[in-house]
């Protein structure tokens, strides 16, 4: 006889506790997270600094995870042990690092109010079309959401939550000092979505990005800091120190899943069961009866139409800049230029973006420093009509019955469900672009009466203008132009800001501890916004598109 003895490890899990403190006083620290490395169980410690949590079974050699704001990561080895106490240390780095808080700058040690900051090796080469993409899931309490994929299309941005029902949430942008101009100033509709003012600034110019969160930190602005302040730096350049960078991508973009519905021979079994339940037709029926019952007849060889591959596409992204930058010791300078494209994932949607920056920095003497800030920039969306809506060429595409071919047999459209109208001519024949064109700059001079007294002067300048126009084709069933001769409106939004501001600010270390300083100033601002628009109906063909070529000119509008 033999006999086998088995013996079998069963692995447990285990509880660790200890109690996190301050390397300095020995202080226990409340709010310490304390996670298991490569796992999503952790635990924060209470008032104490005391914690507890429990190892999972499956993590082999687990590792714990000690972090808190201002002081250093720690990880340690867990072991055998079932105790583990650990004492942080101050990261005196990320306290010395420089935020920028309204018209000045502090040591991050120095900041009493809630702020976030973003550097420009955080946001390096993203794909992304603006400054409120950039910042998604990289700074707290800052909310990021794209109601749609169009390539240059509105974005949400909620600091610290919405502060309003009926008016604005975004919050105030400020760029090198000037307020920016933002908000929906489209006098067109797109589905919902707005005009993204914020895309006309390149991404890569920025050095840096500060949200001010709280009423102490963004007080100086005033009401129009409600829901926040977003502060741009742009790059500058550096005393010898020349560079020249070349950063160039290309990539492509493409529906993740598409949605699976009835092919051509589903589609035909489940209709006319449908209609046969439901009393419509007689039992055994066929799919050419349904098509006499509820089209009345049917002019077109059946197909098998994938409507949604039919308006969709993998589309192109791509983007190239070259930039200068370097200096002597009384002169910097930092120069770029940008081109963007971004093709959507939805045939007829297209977003570009041209733009050159120009930022100068000279010394006079000692005391006097004068700079200039420029960019000029470009950008081109092409729309969908009726984007980000139940009428669009993608939900119309999900709507349409895949037994309809494309074009009839005399390549005219069909209508391939009653209610909508055709998704390939929705995207392809009528046209609904928006050009920007924007000026923004400013141009400063500051004098150092003392060590610790300066006097700042400031202009500013950002003008926006937005050229909308739209076409409504009359080619195909079910379109809105078609029982006018086409309908065409052209729209025009000059909006206008001009600043002007005077800051004397004064800065003294006592004892290399304490630090006085206080800020007086005044601030000027003046906006205009100029809207005009003209509507025109009946053309003579389709390639005749805008409303100079209209027969008739309806309606036009113009205020300041």
């Amino acid at each position: 006889m033999l006999l086998f003895s088995i013996s079998a490890a069963i692995a447990q899990s285990r509880t660790i506790s200890g109690r996190v403190t301050a390397a300095a006083d020995g202080s226990g620290l409340p709010g310490v997270t304390v996670v298991v490395k490569g796992t999503s169980t952790g635990a924060s410690t209470g008032v104490d600094g005391a914690y507890s949590l429990t190892i999972p079974a499956t993590a082999a050699n687990p590792i714990l995870v000690f972090s808190f704001v201002g002081m250093d990561t720690q990880e340690i080895v867990v072991g055998t042990r079932t105790t583990i106490n650990v004492a942080l240390v101050v990261n005196a780095a990320q306290l010395e690092e420089v935020v920028v808080v309204g018209y000045g700058t502090q040591e991050r040690r120095e900041v009493t109010g809630a702020t976030a900051k973003v550097t420009s090796e955080d946001i390096a080469n993203l794909p992304v079309v603006g400054v409120d993409q950039a910042l998604q899931g990289r700074a707290a309490g800052v909310q990021i959401s794209q109601n749609s994929g169009t390539p240059g299309g509105g974005i949400s941005v909620r600091v610290r939550g919405s502060t309003s029902i009926s008016a604005s949430n975004q919050p105030l942008y400020v760029v090198d000092g000037v307020p920016l101009t933002t908000g929906d100033f489209s006098q067109l509709d797109y589905g919902g979505q707005s005009v993204n003012a914020i895309a006309d600034i390149n991404p890569n110019d920025i050095a840096s990005i500060d949200i001010l969160k709280d009423a102490s930190a963004a007080a100086i602005y005033g009401s129009r800091a409600a829901n926040g302040v977003v502060l741009i730096t742009t790059k500058r350049g550096s005393a010898n120190k020349t560079q020249v960078n070349l950063n160039a991508y290309y990539g492509t973009q493409s529906m993740w899943r598409k949605p699976d519905y009835l092919n051509a021979a589903q589609y035909q079994e489940i209709m006319t069961e449908a209609y046969v339940n439901d009393g419509y037709l007689e039992p055994g029926a066929t799919f050419t009866d349904f098509t006499d019952f509820y089209y009345g007849g049917v002019d077109f060889d059946l197909t098998d139409t994938d409507w949604i591959s039919k308006v969709s596409r993998s589309a192109p992204i791509q983007n190239y800049e070259l930039s200068l930058s370097g200096g002597d010791a009384k002169t910097r300078y930092y120069l770029s230029g940008n081109f963007f494209d971004q093709a959507g994932t939805v045939i007829g949607s297209e977003y570009k973006r041209y733009s050159i920056r120009l930022n100068l920095d000279h010394s006079l003497n000692d005391k006097i420093s004068i700079g200039v800030n420029i960019q000029l920039s470009r950008s081109e969306n092409n729309r969908i009509v009726s984007d980000n809506t139940v009428v669009g060429p993608f939900a119309n595409a999900l709507a349409s019955s895949p037994v309809w071919p494309v074009y009839y047999e005399d390549g005219t459209y069909t209508r391939p469900n009653y209610y909508y109208t055709n998704p390939i001519a929705e995207a392809t024949e009528n046209d609904q672009t928006s050009v920007n064109l924007r000026a923004l700059g400013n141009i400063f001079a500051k004098y150092n009466i003392t060590k610790e007294l300066a006097v700042q002067v400031r202009g500013g300048y950002d003008a926006l203008t937005i050229d909308e126009r739209r076409y409504t084709a009359a080619n195909y069933p079910g379109s809105s132009g078609g029982a006018v001769g086409g309908e065409a409106i052209d729209a025009r939004n000059i909006i206008t800001k001009r600043l002007l501001e005077a800051t004397a600010s004064y800065n003294k270390v006592v004892n290399e501890i304490h630090n006085i300083s206080a800020v007086i100033g005044t601030s000027t601002e003046r906006n205009v916004f100029n809207p005009s628009s003209v509507l025109g109906q009946g053309f003579a063909g389709e390639q005749f598109r805008y409303v100079s070529s209209a027969a008739r000119v309806l309606s036009g509008t113009n205020a300041e």
